[in-house]
């Protein structure tokens, strides 16, 4: 029996499915790595999220950013690596969810590649961010210049180590909500009732809520600070690519590219009326000095026009 000519008629599903490979695969891979430190370790997976394993594991200690490892060792790995260690299990299935969903909703508007880099840049954003800010304390730990003349020039860090893919998620957050800051979240799934935020209200509510939860110190390992920073990266990277408005640095050159096409799709006639006969008056009236650099700049293209005839 033949069906009607509806939707469903000759539909296939996995010609319309999203494809996400960069976004299954990050998750995948996260969750793989805390599989492995938590097997290698000797606490035991509990309801509460145990941490896996103590700080002087083999895989903690060789991944977590730790600011003076980097400083005084040269391991800048870290910078990257810390994406593969967590405080527990249930910290690493979090950001391993986190990362599908946001990265499903933008690696089929940006692309694999962008979304890669994006994820990558808010990632070393946020371990630069941890390093400043241990920097910071460890100075004012010492007392500044005369502590460390004090202690022989050694710093001393007591904080904990960055671990945890939560920046790398925040900067997937920043790219989503500038590309779709009007779109409300979960609006083509069945559980939209739940979401009733849109994504531009729901990235500066992540901005407010990590901004609260530095503040209050709690769970220093997972990085608020951090996820600031590749909030910030998100944002400024969705602007390069040319969503939302264009930043201060994007407009000036914009400009000049916008009026410098107008000048050359003019014919001889429009040139010499609308941009050219304005400067010669100016320079009849008051003087060659008085030109500006942009009229400066019509005298020369009219030179160009004028050998271009």
């Amino acid at each position: 029996m033949q069906t009607g000519g509806g939707y469903f008629a000759g539909h296939n599903p996995a010609q319309t499915a999203t494809r996400t490979p960069a976004a299954l695969a990050l998750a995948g891979a996260f969750l793989v790595a805390a599989l492995l430190q938590w097997w290698g370790s000797d606490a035991t997976l509990g309801t509460g999220g145990e941490a896996l394993g103590d700080e002087g594991s083999r895989w903690m200690d060789h991944c977590a950013l730790r600011w003076e490892r980097v400083r005084d060792a040269g391991e800048w790995w870290r910078l990257l690596a810390y994406c593969a260690v967590h405080h527990s299990f249930w910290h690493a299935v979090a950001g391993a969810l986190g990362l599908y969903a946001a990265g499903r909703a933008v690696e089929p508007i940006i692309g694999t590649g962008q979304m890669l880099c994006a994820a990558l840049l808010g990632t070393v954003a946020g371990a630069l961010t941890s390093c400043g800010l241990s920097a910071i304390v460890s100075l004012s730990q010492s007392g500044g210049a005369e502590g460390m003349a004090a202690s022989g020039g050694e710093l001393s860090l007591d904080g904990p180590p960055l671990q945890g893919t939560l920046p790398m998620l925040a900067a997937l957050v920043g790219v989503y909500s500038t590309i779709l800051p009007g779109w409300r979240m979960g609006a083509a799934s069945r559980w939209k009732v739940l979401f009733p935020l849109t994504a531009g209200a729901f990235g500066w509510l992540s901005a407010v809520g990590c901004a609260l939860w530095w503040a209050t110190g709690w769970f220093p390992e997972a990085g608020p600070a951090p996820m600031l920073a590749g909030l910030f990266v998100g944002w400024a990277f969705a602007r390069l690519l040319g969503f939302g408005n264009p930043l201060f640095i994007q407009r000036k050159p914009s400009a000049h590219a916008l009026g410098c096409r107008r000048v050359e799709e003019m014919n001889w006639e429009e040139f010499l009326r609308v941009e050219l006969n304005p400067v010669l008056e100016k320079i009849s009236t008051q003087g060659i000095n008085s030109l500006t650099r942009a009229e400066w700049r019509i005298l020369q293209q009219s030179r160009r026009k004028l050998e271009g005839w």
